[in-house]
């Protein structure tokens, strides 16, 4: 993976890719994007320009306080509300606005606060 600005090659474990479209767009207006997550925490958003190298077109959350605080193990892409969902391995759920790149409040886990673990590999709480 190549970071945007750096140019340089990023070693992170990809746990989780989603390509992002709307199956109701017949004339394909709004490009296709692929969501990456993985062991950085972070979202990764690429436009699919259909080029041999490509830079990710934004990186998620923009404050990494807001964000999962564990390795992001699942995405998924939710076209109606243009929502991104991620799952932490700490059980954790997000909600994301795709454009904003803001969380959405609240959190999933902070309504039921049952479904996060502070050992979470012996708890098996991980949202694959």
């Amino acid at each position: 993976m190549v970071s945007k600005g750096s140019g340089k090659r990023v070693d992170t474990e990809i746990t989780n890719l989603c390509c992002v479209f709307d199956p109701d767009d017949v004339n394909e207006i709004r490009m296709p994007y692929f969501i990456g997550v993985g062991w950085d925490k972070k979202i990764h958003v690429w436009a699919d320009e259909k080029e041999e190298i490509v830079e990710s077109n934004k990186t998620l959350p923009h404050d990494p306080s807001s964000g999962h605080q564990a390795d992001i193990m699942s995405t998924v892409f939710d076209h109606q509300n243009n929502l991104i969902y991620t799952g932490g391995h700490d059980g954790t759920l997000i909600a994301w606005n795709f454009e904003t790149g803001y969380r959405k409040q609240p959190s999933l886990h902070e309504i039921d606060p049952t479904c996060i673990s502070v050992n979470y590999l012996e708890d098996g709480k991980s949202v694959d």
